[in-house]
């Protein structure tokens, strides 16, 4: 009966053992409550330059460079940090931005000025969230995403407002 009883104690500290492992691939399934704004915060800046990159294509037609080309980024910036809030059981809210209430501008170098100030702050916006302990694959995403804007979008917008 004790040596059963020590293989049942024994059983049950591998097992407990074994559910605590540091290096498990399963995701922590909650965030603080920092994390969760920040991934709010970012989806809702991605699916602004949507839409106002949108009415720049909409106004100066929509093969315009480099706002095709960029406003295509910035919906798969915002599917990543959707993806992650589906992974996290967050709910992921719809893009409520209008076309018809975004600024319009009389020129493409104007909306490329204003491209420039939008990544500026799209990168000191990642910048603020990198700051925070994140989970590997929310780390992942925001430095990917800060990295294109600071990589290729603003340079894009740079150069055309020339």
């Amino acid at each position: 009966m004790r040596k059963l009883q020590f293989l049942i104690v024994l059983f049950i500290s591998t097992m407990l053992l074994n559910s605590c492992d540091k290096n498990s691939t399963d995701v922590d399934p909650t965030l603080s409550t920092e994390v969760d704004d920040a991934l709010q915060a970012t989806l809702t800046d991605e699916y602004k330059a949507q839409i106002v990159y949108q009415r720049i294509l909409d106004d100066f037609g929509a093969d315009t460079r480099p706002f095709v080309n960029i406003k295509g980024a910035e919906i798969k910036h915002a599917e990543a940090i959707a993806t992650l809030m589906n992974r996290y059981g967050i709910e992921v809210p719809v893009n409520t931005f209008k076309v018809a209430d975004m600024e319009t501008f009389t020129t493409v170098k104007d909306a490329c000025a204003l491209g420039v100030i939008a990544e500026e702050e799209n990168i000191a916006l990642y910048d603020s969230y990198l700051t925070l302990d994140l989970p590997a694959d929310v780390r992942n995403v925001f430095e990917s995403n800060r990295s294109a804007s600071l990589n290729n979008h603003l340079p894009a917008f740079q150069n055309c407002s020339k």
